[in-house]
């Protein structure tokens, strides 16, 4: 269910990638701020343009006002499991039975990176972050089908490792990509979480 989930958005990413460069076409670049939304200009006229941005925004908005639910349990977790040693985020409201101050933080730090930060900051940060996450995950297949052995009903990705390999090409291909002020905020970034990782490690082997 899930594999056909993901299969059947990426099917749909590419269509809208096709329709937007088959209307744009080499004008597509010079939008980057709404590309879709100048899609619809061009295909609907201004109406098309307007229900576009309203629908998106609609869209925006909806997605938000999950994440802001369902984010915040990740750090509420974290501190009742004594991951992270800030046990005030795992505290529950009295009345409403919420982890209100994981939401009051990460509302907070949500917002002062998107007001202070650009939209192509985060998405450069975002992005490499996770092509980094994927390098280790492709790090970790090739670790373990020397390390573990699978068993006889389990799914063993075919080609060996010709998967993987390519993998690691593809993923330093688009990290490559990265302008140097790019790749100094992305490891500027990654250092900070690394610094905060080894602090809280130390500190739970120092109290424990």
């Amino acid at each position: 269910m899930c594999s056909e989930y993901i299969t059947s958005v990426v099917v749909i990413y590419i269509l809208i990638q096709m329709v937007s460069q088959g209307v744009l076409g080499s004008e597509l670049p010079n939008y980057t701020a709404a590309p879709l939304a100048e899609t619809a200009k061009v295909a609907f006229g201004p109406i098309g343009f307007v229900v576009l941005i309203v629908g998106a925004a609609i869209s925006m908005f909806g997605f938000l006002s999950g994440e802001i639910l369902n984010a915040p349990r990740i750090p509420y977790a974290l501190a009742r499991d004594k991951v992270i040693p800030l046990p005030f985020l795992a505290k529950i409201h009295k009345k409403f039975k919420t982890p209100y101050l994981a939401i009051i933080t990460y509302a907070s730090i949500a917002f002062i990176i998107a007001a202070t930060a650009s939209f192509e900051q985060l998405v450069v940060i975002a992005t490499s972050s996770i092509l980094l996450i994927y390098l280790g995950v492709v790090l970790s297949v090739i670790k373990l089908r020397y390390t573990q052995k699978s068993k006889p009903d389990e799914f063993k990705i075919p080609g060996g490792l010709t998967v993987p390999i390519i993998s690691i090409f593809v993923i330093f291909y688009f990290l490559s990509s990265l302008t140097s002020k790019e790749m100094l905020g992305t490891i500027i970034f990654i250092g900070i979480l690394t610094i905060i990782f080894f602090a809280i490690k130390f500190l739970k082997k120092k109290t424990g």
